[in-house]
């Protein structure tokens, strides 16, 4: 169950840290951001990746979990990476797809 929590905090850490850059913004909103949106949303990126790499400290180990939580980091970096290069146009869905799978699986998880 760690590792969708870690992935869905990982994710969207990485949506908005994309949601920074000029280039990306036009690629997900169909606009620029003001130069204040902007910045929030670089402070929540570092925010939830950080508060992601926390839980996964306190969670497991310290070393084991920061081995995860840079596995897991990879992994939403490059989806990200991904639906924004082949997928822009069906961002939001793409990556609202995952998150919902994502916590689909760690109800099955818990229920089980």
């Amino acid at each position: 169950m760690i590792f969708f929590i870690l992935y869905i905090l990982c994710l969207w850490g990485f949506v908005a840290l994309a949601s920074y850059l000029d280039k990306h913004q036009s690629q997900i909103y169909q606009q620029k951001l003001s130069l204040q949106k902007a910045k929030l949303v670089l402070a929540v990126g570092y925010l939830l990746i950080t508060v992601a790499l926390i839980i996964a400290i306190k969670m497991l180990n310290p070393s084991i979990g920061m081995s995860y939580w840079f596995g897991i980091l990879t992994l939403a970096a490059l989806t990200v990476g991904w639906t924004l290069s082949y997928q822009s146009q069906r961002f939001f869905k793409v990556i609202g797809g995952l998150s919902v799978f994502s916590f689909i699986g760690m109800l099955l998880v818990a229920l089980t």
